[in-house]
Protein backbone atom coordinates (compact mmCIF):
# COMPACT_ATOMS: atom_id res chain seq x y z
CA UNK A 1 0.00 0.00 0.00
CA UNK A 2 0.99 3.66 -0.17
CA UNK A 3 0.92 3.86 3.63
CA UNK A 4 3.95 1.77 4.52
CA UNK A 5 6.49 3.56 6.70
CA UNK A 6 9.88 1.84 6.70
CA UNK A 7 10.37 2.50 10.40
CA UNK A 8 6.73 1.92 11.38
CA UNK A 9 6.15 -0.36 14.34
CA UNK A 10 2.72 -1.88 13.67
CA UNK A 11 1.00 -3.38 10.66
CA UNK A 12 -2.68 -3.26 9.81
CA UNK A 13 -3.86 -5.87 7.32
CA UNK A 14 -7.08 -5.34 5.37
CA UNK A 15 -8.03 -7.91 2.74
CA UNK A 16 -4.43 -8.84 1.88
CA UNK A 17 -3.22 -5.21 1.92
CA UNK A 18 -0.68 -4.25 4.58
CA UNK A 19 -0.24 -0.79 6.08
CA UNK A 20 2.91 -0.28 8.15
CA UNK A 21 2.17 2.54 10.56
CA UNK A 22 3.24 4.19 13.80
CA UNK A 23 1.25 2.76 16.67
CA UNK A 24 1.62 5.87 18.85
CA UNK A 25 0.11 8.14 16.19
CA UNK A 26 -2.82 5.79 15.64
CA UNK A 27 -3.38 5.37 19.38
CA UNK A 28 -3.54 9.14 19.75
CA UNK A 29 -6.14 9.48 16.99
CA UNK A 30 -8.36 6.46 17.64
CA UNK A 31 -9.85 5.25 20.88
CA UNK A 32 -10.57 1.83 19.41
CA UNK A 33 -7.09 1.35 18.00
CA UNK A 34 -5.57 2.67 21.23
CA UNK A 35 -7.47 -0.01 23.16
CA UNK A 36 -6.40 -2.65 20.66
CA UNK A 37 -2.74 -1.67 20.98
CA UNK A 38 -2.90 -1.74 24.78
CA UNK A 39 -3.81 -5.44 24.77
CA UNK A 40 -0.92 -7.74 25.58
CA UNK A 41 0.71 -9.18 22.50
CA UNK A 42 0.11 -12.89 22.05
CA UNK A 43 3.06 -15.22 22.00
CA UNK A 44 1.18 -17.56 19.69
CA UNK A 45 2.04 -17.77 16.05
CA UNK A 46 -0.14 -16.09 13.46
CA UNK A 47 -0.75 -17.06 9.85
CA UNK A 48 1.70 -19.57 8.41
CA UNK A 49 3.58 -19.80 11.72
CA UNK A 50 4.57 -16.12 11.82
CA UNK A 51 3.63 -13.73 14.59
CA UNK A 52 5.08 -10.71 12.80
CA UNK A 53 5.15 -9.15 9.36
CA UNK A 54 8.28 -7.24 8.37
CA UNK A 55 9.42 -7.48 12.00
CA UNK A 56 6.27 -5.84 13.39
CA UNK A 57 3.21 -7.14 15.20
CA UNK A 58 0.12 -7.05 13.06
CA UNK A 59 -3.64 -7.18 13.32
CA UNK A 60 -6.10 -8.07 10.62
CA UNK A 61 -8.99 -5.63 10.34
CA UNK A 62 -11.75 -7.83 9.00
CA UNK A 63 -14.56 -6.15 7.12
CA UNK A 64 -12.64 -2.97 6.31
CA UNK A 65 -12.00 -2.11 2.69
CA UNK A 66 -8.31 -1.39 1.97
CA UNK A 67 -9.25 1.73 -0.04
CA UNK A 68 -11.27 3.05 2.89
CA UNK A 69 -8.43 2.26 5.30
CA UNK A 70 -5.89 4.02 3.10
CA UNK A 71 -8.09 7.14 2.98
CA UNK A 72 -8.54 7.04 6.76
CA UNK A 73 -4.81 6.59 7.41
CA UNK A 74 -3.92 9.39 4.97
CA UNK A 75 -6.30 11.67 6.87
CA UNK A 76 -4.74 10.66 10.20
CA UNK A 77 -1.17 11.26 9.00
CA UNK A 78 -1.60 14.09 6.48
CA UNK A 79 -4.89 15.75 7.44
CA UNK A 80 -8.24 15.45 5.73
CA UNK A 81 -8.30 16.22 2.04
CA UNK A 82 -11.52 17.98 1.10
CA UNK A 83 -11.96 17.72 -2.65
CA UNK A 84 -12.89 20.66 -4.82
CA UNK A 85 -14.29 18.18 -7.29
CA UNK A 86 -17.47 16.16 -7.07
CA UNK A 87 -16.03 13.34 -9.15
CA UNK A 88 -16.89 10.21 -7.14
CA UNK A 89 -13.29 8.99 -6.84
CA UNK A 90 -12.24 12.37 -5.46
CA UNK A 91 -15.06 12.43 -2.91
CA UNK A 92 -14.53 8.79 -1.97
CA UNK A 93 -11.66 9.63 0.38
CA UNK A 94 -13.87 11.97 2.39
CA UNK A 95 -16.68 9.42 2.64
CA UNK A 96 -14.29 6.57 3.47
CA UNK A 97 -12.75 8.69 6.19
CA UNK A 98 -16.20 9.43 7.59
CA UNK A 99 -17.04 5.73 7.83
CA UNK A 100 -13.79 4.66 9.50
CA UNK A 101 -13.44 7.73 11.73
CA UNK A 102 -16.90 6.88 13.04
CA UNK A 103 -16.05 3.20 13.47
CA UNK A 104 -12.70 3.86 15.17
CA UNK A 105 -13.80 6.88 17.25
CA UNK A 106 -11.72 9.61 15.69
CA UNK A 107 -14.10 12.45 16.52
CA UNK A 108 -11.93 15.21 15.02
CA UNK A 109 -11.85 13.63 11.54
CA UNK A 110 -15.48 12.65 11.84
CA UNK A 111 -16.46 16.27 12.55
CA UNK A 112 -14.41 17.54 9.61
CA UNK A 113 -16.19 15.09 7.29
CA UNK A 114 -19.61 16.02 8.67
CA UNK A 115 -18.93 19.72 8.19
CA UNK A 116 -18.08 19.16 4.53
CA UNK A 117 -21.06 16.90 3.89
CA UNK A 118 -23.36 19.36 5.66
CA UNK A 119 -21.99 22.05 3.35
CA UNK A 120 -22.71 19.89 0.30
CA UNK A 121 -26.13 18.76 1.56
CA UNK A 122 -27.47 21.53 3.83
CA UNK A 123 -30.19 20.56 6.28
CA UNK A 124 -32.22 23.78 6.20
CA UNK A 125 -34.09 25.29 3.26
CA UNK A 126 -32.36 28.69 3.34
CA UNK A 127 -28.90 27.10 3.16
CA UNK A 128 -30.08 24.72 0.44
CA UNK A 129 -31.41 27.62 -1.66
CA UNK A 130 -28.09 29.47 -1.27
CA UNK A 131 -26.21 26.32 -2.22
CA UNK A 132 -28.43 25.88 -5.29
CA UNK A 133 -27.66 29.45 -6.38
CA UNK A 134 -23.95 28.72 -5.97
CA UNK A 135 -24.40 25.86 -8.48
CA UNK A 136 -25.33 28.22 -11.28
CA UNK A 137 -22.90 29.44 -13.90
CA UNK A 138 -22.96 33.14 -14.90
CA UNK A 139 -25.53 32.47 -17.63
CA UNK A 140 -27.90 31.21 -14.90
CA UNK A 141 -27.80 27.54 -15.94
CA UNK A 142 -28.01 25.16 -13.00
CA UNK A 143 -25.18 22.57 -13.13
CA UNK A 144 -25.02 20.81 -9.75
CA UNK A 145 -22.90 17.93 -11.05
CA UNK A 146 -19.89 20.27 -10.94
CA UNK A 147 -20.52 21.41 -7.38
CA UNK A 148 -22.42 18.74 -5.45
CA UNK A 149 -21.53 15.04 -5.30
CA UNK A 150 -24.18 12.73 -6.72
CA UNK A 151 -26.50 11.80 -3.84
CA UNK A 152 -26.70 8.16 -4.97
CA UNK A 153 -22.96 7.97 -4.34
CA UNK A 154 -23.09 9.71 -0.93
CA UNK A 155 -26.18 8.08 0.63
CA UNK A 156 -24.67 4.57 1.12
CA UNK A 157 -21.70 6.04 3.01
CA UNK A 158 -24.02 8.09 5.18
CA UNK A 159 -25.91 4.87 5.94
CA UNK A 160 -22.68 3.03 6.89
CA UNK A 161 -21.68 5.75 9.32
CA UNK A 162 -25.23 6.23 10.70
CA UNK A 163 -25.40 9.86 9.59
CA UNK A 164 -28.19 9.37 7.09
CA UNK A 165 -30.62 10.03 9.93
CA UNK A 166 -29.16 13.56 10.18
CA UNK A 167 -28.93 14.48 6.49
CA UNK A 168 -31.71 12.57 4.71
CA UNK A 169 -33.82 15.53 3.63
CA UNK A 170 -31.11 17.14 1.53
CA UNK A 171 -29.63 13.94 0.09
CA UNK A 172 -32.99 12.38 -0.70
CA UNK A 173 -34.44 15.63 -1.99
CA UNK A 174 -31.50 16.04 -4.32
CA UNK A 175 -31.81 12.42 -5.45
CA UNK A 176 -35.54 12.85 -6.13
CA UNK A 177 -34.78 15.45 -8.80
CA UNK A 178 -32.78 13.02 -10.93
CA UNK A 179 -34.33 10.93 -13.69
CA UNK A 180 -33.92 7.15 -13.39
CA UNK A 181 -31.25 7.16 -16.11
CA UNK A 182 -29.33 9.93 -14.31
CA UNK A 183 -29.46 7.93 -11.06
CA UNK A 184 -28.05 4.86 -12.81
CA UNK A 185 -25.28 6.91 -14.41
CA UNK A 186 -24.19 8.15 -10.96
Amino acid sequence: SKIYFKNGDFIIVCANTAFKVYSGVLAKHSGVISSLLSLPQSESKGKEGHDRIDGCPYTEFYGDNPIDMESFLKAVYDGLYVPNSTIPNMYLGLLSTLVLSTKYFNHHLQQQCIIQIAHDFPADLGSWDKHENDCRIPSGKYIPQYYIPHPAFVIPYLQKSDFLRIYPPAAYYDLSRYTPSQILQG
